[in-house]
This record gives structure tokens, sequence and C-alpha cells, in this order.
């Protein structure tokens, strides 16, 4: 994903906070909150839907929930979804979305992501 998106998952931490910190900021909450990050959990190297709705994990928002029930629908009948179809549903969001907005601070080009993955796309 690193090489696709051109940034670091310490890069989209970072990112991922001064955006949260400038949104508390807006509504005059301190800007030396600090709070532990969510723990992880190792995901199958294939996940279906279910592994990652799993119990156990943060709740999926409904905008992620979408994001990932139509990257599975091209698939008709398999449930497994390639990182590159959910990069795909992901990059085409846009704003108000938070998945947008972080792809934007991080200097993200969304129509150069869809070609990448457009061109690395196999043929059928």
């Amino acid at each position: 994903m690193e090489t696709l998106l051109g940034v670091t998952l310490q890069q989209a931490r970072d990112a991922l906070q001064s955006l949260d910190r400038s949104a508390l900021a807006t509504f005059g909450a301190g800007l030396d909150l600090e709070v532990a990050p969510a723990p992880t959990r190792a995901l199958p190297k294939e996940p279906k839907f279910r592994d990652v709705m799993r119990q156990g994990r943060l709740r999926m928002t409904p905008a992620a929930k979408k994001v990932l029930e139509d990257a599975v629908r091209p698939n008709r009948r398999k449930t497994q979804v390639t990182a590159d179809q959910l990069v795909n549903r992901i990059v085409a969001l846009r704003s108000p979305d938070p998945s947008a907005a972080l792809l934007g601070a991080l200097g993200v080009n969304a129509s150069d992501i869809l070609q990448r993955l457009d061109t690395t796309a196999p043929r059928n």
C-alpha cells in the first residue's frame, strides 16, 4: 500500500492525529490531549467480510461498511475483497468523508491512484 499511495503508515497516522487535533481545537478542546492508539489485530492474508466485522474490533461506520459492500459487489458470490478493490473505493470518496480529508492532508492524488490501479489490474 505504501508504494501505491506514496505514504507510509506513520505519515498517515501523523496526518490523522493532526486532523483530529484540528477538529478538537475547533471545539475548544486542549491540544495536549493524548489518547492511546487503538490496538490492532492481524487479519488473515485474504480476509472475508465477516473477518473484518468480527466482534472485538472497533465498530465500522456506515460509510466504511458501504465501501466494503461496494468493493465486494463486483465479485458476485465471492466475499473476498482485494486491497486494490478497497483502495479503489476509498480514493473515490469525496469530502466531507474523513477518508477523503485524510488523503487530501497526505497530498494523495486520487486520479493518480486510480490510474495506477487501472494499469496494474489483470485483464480478462
